[in-house]
């Protein structure tokens, strides 16, 4: 393309219709280079907020496939080449017809700038950027890849030294080049070209290697080798050869100085085979004498280098007064063979012929062949000079070269000069005649012009083109408006005018219309902006898609105040639209991170309540395990009107139904109460213990009794037992007495083993307090107890089946209310809460957990599971979202599946577009345009639910 990321900087004072404006994931910050094919832009990320350079086609080029085909050649030959000295290539794209190349920013400025600015480079930063170039070049040439642009613009040096190179746009490939399927076409430049090039000969590796020696020879001097301008002349400069680099710049290293020269060689054999033999030629490093601090130049690109300034390879001050006495004799020598060739064309002191191609002569004074006759002595066999004569074929020199530059006055002045001067000429006559063609010649131009100038603009008008109607009048050459005489009143120019008038009438009604249309499409949003009615809502939910829809289908073809006007208003939208669809995305996330993250909070933190209940009970201390469950319960209703408060505290209408959902979770709460259910029938087994004992002291039985009698650290009762044997004599409120000959012996009920509690209890024949036993059983650990005591009562035929179930659920997880603390261990569990990833029980959400593992592995098998087993869940909490997504991802899901995400995920549109995209396949257009409309409520910049809907 021509151009860089820091190239030619745009100083246009226009605004750039691309500023502001968003280009997929990327807005647009402002505009840093223009160049051949299009413009360098400073983008943004918008969601990793990392700063890029997007390089955008002009728009004007867009329609030709040749030159969108070699844009995407830069794309593809840069994003090969994988080096740090090469401006990185992240993505090509293509948003709304715009074409655009994504690559790192290269900070920095490119070194025909610097050079401007700054002078020559040192030689320190020469080396550096000497090396770092070359290696750039090999690694493409590595990969197959012929750069054919190499020039100062497209080197960007930062601050640090780091050189990058730029501009792959003319990049060829050098397999296709070498078979002939890529055409040796010269879109380099001139001033840094290869003569192969120029000659339209197939280039090579060697080729650019010209180009770089080039470029480092203009880095060196501030001048290319061989001229700028001129594309014959450069040719003729680069057989004769470039003037040497060391008699300009004695500073650098001889090995250096000798790399440019070989590199800039006329014919490619004379140059070095590749660039590894390059990087081979340049000198190590660069060794210069040390200057005295006071002078020494403070050059920040030298300073970013960080070379040594040791002397070395320098030539000896000898050496460079031989070089430049060699330099003096060969300009004698050229001066003399130039004096001899001179005289031998004519061209010495002797020549008696005046030049007569000086343009800055004036315009009738043109000078006059001179013979060796004595003056006033004319021969006699021509006629006598006549001044009239010469005047006459000089007017009409004037006359012809001024039409062919359209300057048609000038035409008619070079007559009425000739006749002011000679009004007794014979030629007046004629003069007079051929001024008057003239004017009638711009007669009939001015009338054809203006004729197709009209026919054009009415064209344009009947399609509401206005731009172009106005660009067909401005198109009207404007030499034909130019006066030819004082009484050229130039009545073309009224017509115009009154053309001009008409298409500005013609936009200024159509902009009207249009804003009145876009003011009530957006008067109507900001009415039902805060409405609460989602239905209210929906009918103007997509009133800005509409609004900017309006302006674009306007914009094409209008003229140049408008678009700039509707330009701003369009990035206005583009701000308002970006704004909904943040909050849009911002209502979704906080949907799902209650969902999954808080509940999985809540979750862990239900389970740490039951573990510390079932500690407490496993220590016979009943009472303490409720309080701890009864101040988890609290807890978490504090918890949940603590974030229903927070989710309010938005001005956002869409975040009601967040705080509803939150006030009316009770999901953890259950599963807790459910535990505390269980852990009721753990105390009741208390007050049957001790009905039990005191009608045992009532018939005076004489019993065996296993007693703890050890503590653990913590409180907890050991297993060691010992055992006493005796009958009952008193009963208090925590503890019971036997006497056994005669020695009383004190028993604490919590230290009763539970062997002898279950003996001493299980002969009830209340099925709850036989529950009651089992759960007394299970939190104490003595799971074979409790299923002896399962089996004894299974054999009763009037045991309900629910009790047996729940009695048998316990012992098989050995631990009371296992399907709640299953459900709280999966719901902390999913979202990596791991810990409690062990407790889960329970088929369904085994089934969850198993899938989820495959799915976020990307296994489309594992999806189709999870998907299954979430509409046989009755239980939405047991659902994780992100996994959920996921799985629709892997697979193609059916209408139960979506309906399924928008009843999961209420507060995301992408679930309702989904629906009413299916739907409408289906043949469903009602429900689709109703969930459309219920997607545009949430995000009122979904175009695709916008698109829906209209249809």
């Amino acid at each position: 393309m021509g151009d860089s990321q820091t190239g030619g900087s745009d100083t246009s004072s226009r605004p750039d219709p691309l500023v502001g404006r968003r280009l997929a994931s990327y807005e647009v910050l402002a505009r840093v280079a223009r160049g051949g094919m299009g413009v360098v832009y400073r983008a943004r990320h918008v969601y990793i907020d990392k700063i890029v350079a997007l390089k955008v086609l002009d728009p004007a080029l867009a329609q030709r496939a040749d030159l969108i085909e070699r844009f995407r050649t830069e794309a593809q030959s840069l994003a090969r080449v994988e080096h740090e000295n090469v401006v990185k290539v992240i993505d090509i794209l293509e948003d709304k017809g715009v074409h655009f190349i994504v690559m790192d920013f290269a900070e920095g400025v490119n070194l025909r700038q610097y050079v401007k600015d700054h002078g020559p480079l040192s030689a320190e930063v020469l080396l550096s950027v000497a090396r770092q170039t070359a290696e750039a070049l090999y690694a493409a040439h590595r990969e197959g890849i012929l750069h054919r642009d190499i020039k100062p613009e497209n080197l960007i040096m930062n601050s640090r030294g780091r050189c990058k190179l730029a501009d792959f746009g003319l990049a060829g490939d050098l397999r296709l080049i070498k078979e002939g399927h890529e055409g040796p076409l010269n879109f380099g430049t001139p001033a840094y070209s290869a003569p192969e090039v120029m000659r339209r000969l197939v280039p090579n590796k060697r080729s650019d290697i010209f180009s770089y020696g080039a470029t480092l020879y203009f880095l060196a001097t501030g001048e290319p080798p061989f001229g700028q301008t001129g594309a014959s002349a450069i040719m003729l400069r680069q057989q004769q050869g470039a003037e040497l680099l060391n008699g300009r710049r004695p500073d650098l290293p001889d090995k250096l100085n000798q790399l440019v020269m070989d590199c800039i060689n006329n014919h490619p054999k004379d140059r070095p085979a590749d660039f590894i033999e390059v990087l081979d030629a340049l000198p190590r490093r660069i060794l210069t004498r040390r200057m005295q601090a006071a002078t020494e130049p403070t050059d920040p690109l030298a300073m970013a280098t960080g070379t040594s300034e040791t002397l070395e390879d320098a030539p000896p001050a000898g050496n460079r007064l031989a070089v430049i006495a060699a330099a003096c004799a060969l300009a004698a020598v050229v001066l003399v063979a130039s004096l001899w060739i001179g005289s031998m064309f004519g061209g010495g002191a002797g020549d008696n012929t005046v030049a007569v191609n000086n343009t800055d002569a004036p315009r009738n004074n043109r000078p006059l062949p001179v013979n060796n006759a004595p003056a006033n002595t004319p021969p006699d066999d021509i006629p006598a000079f006549k001044p009239e004569d010469e005047a006459f074929n000089a007017a009409e020199l004037d006359s012809r070269a001024a039409l062919s530059n359209s300057d048609y006055k000038g035409a008619v002045v070079a007559w009425s000069d000739f006749m002011a001067a000679f009004p007794e000429s014979p030629h007046v006559r004629k003069a007079r005649d051929r001024q008057v063609e003239v004017i009638l010649r711009v007669a009939d131009l001015r009338s054809v012009e203006y004729d197709r100038a009209k026919q054009a603009s009415d064209d344009a008008l009947r399609e509401s083109r206005t731009g172009d109607a106005l660009a067909a009048i401005e198109r009207f050459p404007a030499e034909l408006l130019v006066p030819l005489t004082d009484s050229d009143d130039v009545a073309v120019s009224r017509r115009l005018d009154i053309q001009r008038d008409n298409v500005l009438a013609v936009e200024e009604s159509d902009l009207k219309r249009l804003l009145e249309r876009a003011e009530e499409q957006r008067n109507e949003w900001l009415r039902n902006l805060h409405e609460t009615d989602p239905a209210r809502r929906a009918r103007t939910a997509g009133n800005l898609l509409a609004e900017r829809e309006l302006i674009e289908a306007f914009l094409p073809g209008r003229i140049e105040a408008t678009q700039t006007m509707l330009d701003e208003r369009l990035g206005e939208l583009r701000k308002l639209l970006d704004g909904l669809h943040v909050a849009a995305v911002s209502s979704r996330d906080s949907w799902r991170r209650f969902h999954d993250d808080t509940l999985g909070q809540w979750a862990e933190d239900a389970l740490k309540a039951i573990e510390t209940a079932r500690a407490a009970a496993s220590k016979r201390d009943t009472k303490q395990a409720l309080r701890e469950l009864d101040a988890a319960d609290k807890a978490l209703g504090d918890a949940r009107t603590k974030a229903a408060r927070e989710a309010r505290q938005g001005a956002d209408v869409r975040l009601e139904p967040l705080a509803q959902r939150i006030e009316k979770s009770e999901f953890v709460a259950l599963q807790i109460r459910q535990y505390r259910a269980d852990m009721v029938l753990v105390e009741r087994l208390g007050a049957l213990l001790e009905s039990a004992i005191r009608e045992l002291r009532g018939n005076g039985t004489v019993r065996e009794y296993l007693v703890h009698t050890q503590d653990g650290p913590d409180g907890e009762l050991l297993p060691a037992t010992e055992k006493y044997t005796g009958r009952v004599v008193a009963v208090g409120a925590s503890d019971f007495v036997i006497d056994s000959g005669g020695v009383r012996t004190t028993i604490q009920f919590k230290r009763l083993a539970a062997d002898s509690v279950r003996r001493i209890v299980s002969n009830t024949d209340n099925l709850d307090d036989q529950l009651a036993l089992i759960a007394w059983l299970v939190v104490n650990d003595a799971v074979a107890d409790a299923e002896t005591e399962l089996q004894r009562i299974a054999r009763l035929e009037r045991t309900p089946e629910p009790l047996l179930a729940r009695a048998r659920a316990m012992i098989e997880a050995s631990r009371l209310a296992p399907t709640a603390v299953g459900n709280l261990a999966y719901v902390a569990a999913r979202t990596g809460r791991t810990a409690a990833a062990g407790l889960v029980v329970g088929e369904l959400p085994r089934r969850l957990a198993a899938a989820q593992l495959g799915v976020l592995s990307g296994d489309k098998t594992s999806a189709t599971e999870y998907l299954k087993a979430v509409s046989e869940t009755v239980d939405p909490e047991l659902v994780h979202l992100e996994t959920f997504t996921l799985a629709l991802s892997l697979t193609e899901p059916g209408v139960a599946d979506l309906r399924n995400w928008v009843l999961l995920e209420p507060q995301n549109p992408a679930a309702f577009v989904a629906l009413a995209e299916w739907l409408k396949a289906d043949g469903k257009v009602v429900e689709a345009t109703l969930h459309a409309g219920t997607a545009l409520t949430l995000d009122g910049s979904n175009e695709a639910a916008w698109r829906l809907r209209l249809r």
